[in-house]
């Protein structure tokens, strides 16, 4: 009875609790319709994933994503073309992952209100929003969950050194490699956790052997990408390539990650007045030392591969999704300097001055990400419109018809994605999907073509050669 009861106090308990906040901050897209990408998954899910083979190297946009190719089969034969189920899931995958946070956060620093404090944060950032509010961007938190397990099990495995333990750790990051490229970090992560954390501090080379299967699996997910799916990790034109230029966006960035304003002088002076009080507490405090320096190593690292990956202009600021990884460090450094700060106030009005910033703090990133989600529901409207307006093409009338797009329409930049619309819910042909700029005569029967009308925001019918006939 006691051990059922400890795993109730310490596991359950605080995991409904980070589900439960997700869901609070996050309920509004729970009304938000599929938009971009969406298609192409629910697309692949349901056309593509025929066998092994496909699951682990079909490739999304040339970028390899098996366990995203099996997270998309299971919640599309379990969900089919219902959207708010997958904004759950997405909910409940950013409850998970806080709940990690908070094993994370307690687990190096020994302080459960730290845990809570970085979940906290986490859960209510702003600056990644994108990750949950975006069912595409799945992949973000499939990638850091596999990244959290790894680094809470194998902090699990350097104080008990369970061998089934250590196999676990081995097997969460062979997952987060598997979901993406830019999991390649996780390996500088767990030994930067080694180095700083390993309980045994006369520790010989012998000891350090323990990191080679894991610096030995990724490598070789490293050849695999160049040799055998000539990847690598440059895609359709990107390419990772270090420029300095972008050590500009990785200190406003970071700013933007940990504080969300997007203020370019307000970051400037926020995170370098943040930085000063880390270094005053790193230099005075010796016994955070290593703590202070692994959540920071953790902005870093994580920060690289988004960073690097050279496809054009971000202005500064990332997609949001590129953050979910960096916002672990980030929401975890914040955590335990705000603790540290809050301990060493002797004054009740200190305390209660660094309570209220931080409640302003929170409060003000969970009214950004509802006001935001506006933007995002109003691209699930269009998409919305945008398939329904084409729903005649389910009547049985217009079976083996040619369609033709005519002109420009929303997402018309990224046309595959109506190939893969048409082709999942109305079943059209690839080869029977056209697009042309302008309206043309039509020498062929069977043939319906729809323009976009901007001002209704819906497909309109041009021509129908069934009315003709």
């Amino acid at each position: 009875m006691r051990y059922y009861r400890v795993i109730i106090k310490k596991i359950i308990i605080p995991l409904l609790l980070s589900i439960f906040l997700s869901l609070v901050i996050f309920c509004p897209i729970l009304k938000n319709f599929f938009f971009s990408d969406d298609f192409s998954w629910l697309f692949r899910a349901d056309h593509s994933l025929y066998n092994w083979y496909d699951f682990v190297f079909l490739r999304f946009a040339g970028f390899l994503r098996t366990t995203v190719n099996f997270y998309f089969y299971i919640t599309y034969h379990l969900f089919g073309s219902h959207p708010v189920y997958y904004y759950l899931v997405n909910i409940l995958l950013h409850g998970v992952n806080g709940y990690l946070v908070y094993l994370l956060g307690k687990n190096i620093t020994k302080r459960w209100a730290i845990g809570w404090l970085a979940a906290i944060i986490f859960i209510c950032l702003y600056s990644h929003r994108e990750a949950v509010m975006w069912i595409s961007a799945a992949t973000s938190l499939i990638d850091t969950f596999f990244v959290l397990l790894a680094a809470n099990l194998f902090w699990y495995y350097l104080e008990n050194r369970n061998f089934f333990v250590y196999l676990a750790t081995l097997s969460a990051l062979i997952a987060a490699l598997l979901t993406k490229e830019s999991s390649s970090i996780l390996v500088i992560i767990l030994s930067l956790e080694f180095l700083l954390f390993y309980k045994y501090k006369n520790w010989y080379k012998k000891d350090a052997t323990i990191l080679l299967p894991l610096w030995a699996a990724t490598i070789g997910y490293l050849v695999m990408q160049y040799l055998y799916l000539f990847n690598n990790l440059a895609v359709y034109g990107y390419e990772y390539k270090i420029k300095m230029s972008q050590l500009k966006i990785l200190f406003f960035n970071t700013g933007h990650a940990i504080f969300g304003f997007e203020n370019l002088s307000l970051i400037t002076i926020l995170f370098l007045a943040l930085f000063l009080v880390i270094t005053l507490i790193f230099l005075k405090n010796r016994e955070y030392r290593r703590i202070l320096l692994f959540f920071g190593g953790w902005i870093l690292i994580a920060s690289l591969p988004p960073i690097f990956f050279n496809m054009g202009s971000y202005h500064f600021f990332l997609a949001s999704r590129y953050n979910y990884l960096i916002s672990v460090g980030t929401s975890c450094l914040l955590a335990t300097v705000i603790y540290l700060l809050y301990q060493s106030s002797r004054h009740k009005s200190y305390k209660f001055f660094i309570f209220l910033m931080m409640a302003i703090l929170l409060f003000f990133n969970a009214h950004k990400i509802r006001e935001d989600n506006r933007g995002y529901y109003k691209l699930g409207q269009v998409s919305r419109n945008l398939y329904y307006s084409l729903s005649i093409l389910n009547m049985a009338q217009y079976r083996g018809y040619n369609v033709f797009i005519v002109g420009d329409f929303p997402f018309g930049q990224n046309a595959p994605y109506i190939y893969d619309m048409l082709q999942l819910y109305f079943n059209v042909s690839y080869n029977k999907i056209h697009f042309i700029p302008k309206m043309i005569p039509f020498n062929t029967n069977k043939v319906i073509a729809f323009e976009w009308n901007f001002s209704k925001e819906k497909f309109i019918i041009k021509t129908d050669t069934a009315d003709s006939n």
